[in-house]
Order: structure tokens, then C-alpha cells, then sequence
């Protein structure tokens, strides 16, 4: 595992002159606040020259917000940069991006399909992306506020709190998908769309985004699981990241990313064959937390916390029921199955 793809000093990587201009002191470092607030005011008027939509009368962000977004990105990774003086390129990270850009396009290509808007899916993924970092950030902290309060009071410079080290992990998928849902249900609100159909274009592309997500975390040691006896032959040990060093443990991360590859080929095989918008998505909804209420039994982690501590099985040391997580996957499983079970796929396809 290579938690760090690539990790050297800026001065090593640039000419004297333009490390000269692009250090700590240097102009562009100095003036920081300005590069980022005209980005953001010359991203607003752009946004606000185009057309309105034909039909809804509203403007869209679509590939202006994606590009946006990417410039964004690279000025606050060039403003981060010169602060730390270091390029630092995490494996976590970068297939994450890889998870991201491959769900757009496979988004954006079933929307096309199906005669779906494809700027709608664009604007739609960029509030997405955002949500599934705020929510899956801040469900993490809400879940570890006692490690963060002490950290907001120790650490005066507000962009060196530990909220903002997203490479150290703190990321909690429910947290993210809970709220990314809420702005996609915001989203078909205002402009009119069937919140079901969308939902089946966007699911597997949330599928093979956590796919290359848990992959990252393999890699990176995050998700690690409990301690592996010597009946696992697949038990994997970690001599650097996130994860305990040194152990034999549980690959869950690995488990999770091939459990949910076979999720999203059933998914593509189901969105060619549903009778009925939203079938693909609630059956997403049933069976991707059902597997991870199993795979947490074998979590080594405890991101998420526990409600309540119950030891059921002696292949997975320490406590395996009932975390925050596993309680949601029910909760959703629960709305799944019953919502499946109560839709007449005739009236629901001619509705």
C-alpha cells in the first residue's frame, strides 16, 4: 500500500525565480484572498451572462460550475501549496477524483439515454460533490466533537485546525449521502424534475464512486479492519497510513469495494430492466446496507462509534454491534424493503 503517491519539497521542483514568486512571501502567497475572491466574483458574472434555460427560465452552472470548481480546486491547491512549501499528492485523494469524474460521465451518459437534461446532471453533481464532503465531513465531527473542541482551542490559525485534514480521514459515507440526498430532493424541487428518475440515473455512479473511494481507503489505511487470525489467508498487514502497524487485519476495505462492484453491475443490468422509475436506486437503498451492516461487524476502526456494544461472533474480536452506521443501514434497508414491497409496478410505471 502507498498512502502518498508523491511527496517533495517546491523548491526542488521550480526555478529559483518562480519559487521565489510563488513562496511563502511572494506576491501571489501575500495577496491569496484576492486571487480566490476574484476567481469567485468572475465565476458569478460568467454564470450570470448566460441564457436562462429554455424551459425552466433559470440559469445553469453545468461544465461553467464543473470548470469553476476545477480552477477553485487549483488555486487553493497552489495557495496550499506555497503555505506548506511541499507537494504532497495522496492516493486517497486522487482516486476519489478518479471515482468522481468516471460517475459524472456514466451520469451524464444515461441521462442523455433517457432524455434527461445532461447540464441538469452537471449542475446537479456539483452541488453533490460538495454536500457528500460538508455531510460526510461533519457527521465524522458531530460523531468525535470532544478530539475537534480541543482542537478549535488549541489551534489559533483557523486554516491549520485538524477539521480541514482530510488526508488524516474523517469521513463517514452516510454523512455525506444523508445530505447529498437532501440537496438532490432541494434540486428537483426547483426545477421541476421526477426526483426517482434522477435518482436511478445518479445511483450507480455513487456505486462506482465508493468503489474507487474504498480503494483509497485500502491504501491509505483507512476503514481498516479488526484483527485477522491466521485462518483469514486474505489478512493484510500495514507498515505505514492510517491504519493500526504491525497486525494482521481484516482487509475491509477490500471487501467493501468488491461487494459494491458487483452492487453497480447489478445496478446497470437493473436500470435496463426496471418497470418503474426508482427501482434502481430503492434496490441501491436495500442492498448496499445490508452489506456494510455485515462488513462493520469486521470494522477495526470505530469511525462511526457505537449506540450500544454487542459481541456476537468470535471471528471478529471486540464489540460488533450495533454502530451509528449500522443502525442508519437499517433504518435505510427497512425504508427500502417497504417501499418495494408497497409499489404496484404498473401504477408506478403509468404515474
Amino acid at each position: 500500500m502507498h498512502p502518498v503517491l508523491l511527496n517533495k519539497k517546491l523548491v526542488e521542483l521550480l526555478p529559483a525565480d518562480l519559487y521565489k514568486a510563488l513562496g511563502p512571501k511572494g506576491y501571489l502567497m501575500t495577496h491569496w484572498q484576492w486571487w480566490v475572491g476574484g476567481l469567485i466574483v468572475a465565476i458569478a458574472i460568467a454564470w450570470w451572462g448566460l441564457a436562462p434555460d429554455a424551459k425552466g427560465g433559470r440559469r445553469a452552472f453545468g461544465w461553467l460550475g464543473t470548470l469553476g470548481a476545477f480552477a477553485m480546486a487549483v488555486m487553493l491547491g497552489g495557495i496550499g501549496l506555497g503555505r506548506l512549501q511541499y507537494i504532497q499528492l495522496h492516493t486517497y485523494g486522487v482516486l476519489v477524483a478518479v471515482g468522481f469524474l468516471i460517475g459524472i460521465v456514466l451520469a451524464v451518459r444515461e441521462a442523455r439515454r433517457v432524455h434527461v437534461d445532461a447540464e441538469r446532471i452537471l449542475d446537479l453533481a456539483f452541488w453533490l460533490l460538495i454536500a457528500a464532503m460538508v455531510g460526510a465531513r461533519a457527521f465524522y465531527i458531530a460523531l468525535h466533537w470532544g478530539d475537534y473542541a480541543q482542537d478549535f482551542a488549541k489551534v489559533k490559525i483557523w486554516y491549520q485546525w485538524k477539521v480541514f485534514r482530510l488526508w488524516e480521514g474523517g469521513l463517514l459515507f452516510y454523512g455525506g449521502f444523508v445530505l447529498a440526498l437532501i440537496i438532490c430532493w432541494l434540486f428537483v424541487r426547483l426545477y421541476k424534475m421526477n426526483f426517482w428518475k434522477l435518482a436511478d440515473i445518479m445511483i450507480p455512479s455513487v456505486a462506482i464512486g465508493q468503489v474507487f473511494g474504498m480503494l483509497g481507503s485500502y491504501a491509505a489505511g483507512f476503514s481498516y479492519g479488526k484483527v485477522a487470525g491466521n485462518h483469514v489467508a486474505w489478512r493484510v498487514v500495514y507498515e505505514q497510513g492510517a491504519a493500526v502497524r504491525g497486525v494482521a487485519l481484516h482487509p475491509t476495505q477490500l471487501y467493501e469495494a468488491l461487494g459494491v462492484l458487483a452492487l453497480f453491475l447489478f445496478l446497470l443490468w437493473l436500470r435496463s430492466a426496471k418497470k418503474f422509475h426508482g427501482q434502481v436506486f430503492l434496490w441501491y437503498l436495500m442492498l448496499y446496507p445490508a452489506m456494510s451492516f455485515f462488513i462493520d461487524i469486521f470494522r477495526g476502526d470505530d469511525a462511526s462509534g457505537f449506540l450500544t456494544k454487542i459481541d456476537i461472533t468470535p471471528y471478529a474480536a471486540g464489540a460488533d454491534l450495533l454502530s451509528w452506521s449500522q443502525a442508519i443501514s437499517i433504518a435505510l434497508f427497512a425504508f427500502a424493503a417497504l417501499k418495494l414491497l408497497s409499489t404496484n409496478p404498473k401504477e408506478a410505471a403509468s404515474s
